[in-house]
């Protein structure tokens, strides 16, 4: 009898480090749009900072994500789908155990909104027309100058 509460107390003891080394982490959502309706096909990326390791899913046809068994740490979330601005969310810490949801809205992107960089990089303009072929815009009514 003192041979088996001997055993149970070792077996016992041995598993209480184990039940406290998770040290995996998730995020998951719902991906949708302005009216709420979801959005399927969107390329979810989720860049660790520190590693620059990548974790790329795609939401399924409830617009539903999820990205399991992540490291702890430092993360930045991107997510996109073509005819809508990107949703991008930076410092998203994780730690041991974290099961994190992060929902996001997409919106439609402007029909005719384009970014053009010009030769001077640190202008950028966001027009429908790029500076180079704009039309003069000059006053012509009078008492203009």
């Amino acid at each position: 009898m003192r041979r088996f509460i001997s055993f149970l107390l070792v077996c016992i003891s041995a598993s209480i480090p184990l039940a406290a080394q998770i040290d995996r982490t998730e995020v998951n959502g719902t991906v949708a749009d302005a009216s709420g309706s979801t959005i399927a096909d969107a390329q979810v990326e989720l860049v660790q900072d520190g590693t620059g390791a990548i974790r790329q899913v795609t939401t399924n046809g409830r617009g539903t994500f999820v990205i399991s068994s992540l490291p702890v740490g430092r993360f930045t979330l991107t997510i996109s789908k073509v005819a809508f601005s990107n949703f991008h969310l930076a410092d998203v810490d994780l730690h041991s155990g974290d099961i994190r949801t992060i929902n996001a809205r997409l919106l439609v992107a402007g029909a005719n909104q384009s970014v053009y960089v010009g030769v001077d990089t640190r202008r950028i303009w966001t027009t429908t027309t790029p500076p180079w072929e704009e039309r003069s815009n000059r006053c012509r009514l009078p008492g203009c100058h």
